[in-house]
């Protein structure tokens, strides 16, 4: 069982090919796997390097200052409600939802 069941495009290349000998196939499956291992490696690579120096943020900043707690009732579609936020066992802040409004406590 294929993925995607493309047996018509499997039909026309073999029909407009000629086949490969093993031999000539398995030295350049080796070459491009060690050609895609060393593009990968370095690729996330470059990105670890971007993220570490801060260059490349994991979370997009055009929210503005919304909380995670905001832009996840937000992706809820929650119109009402109240957001409350704890630092250890203290209530530190309460956020109502319809006013937009942050109240410390």
């Amino acid at each position: 069982m294929t993925l995607f069941q493309l047996k018509w495009l499997r039909r026309f290349v073999r029909k407009r090919t000629n086949p490969i000998p093993h031999d000539r196939a398995h030295f350049w499956k080796e070459k491009l796997s060690l050609w895609y291992m060393i593009v990968a490696w370095n690729a996330l690579g470059y990105i670890g390097y971007l993220v570490y120096t801060g260059q490349k943020k994991l979370v997009n900043d055009d929210e503005g200052q919304e909380t995670a707690g905001q832009r996840y009732a937000k992706m809820l579609k929650v119109d009402k409600g109240k957001i409350i936020r704890f630092e250890g066992v203290q209530k530190v802040s309460e956020l109502d939802l319809n006013a937009d409004e942050e109240r410390n406590k």
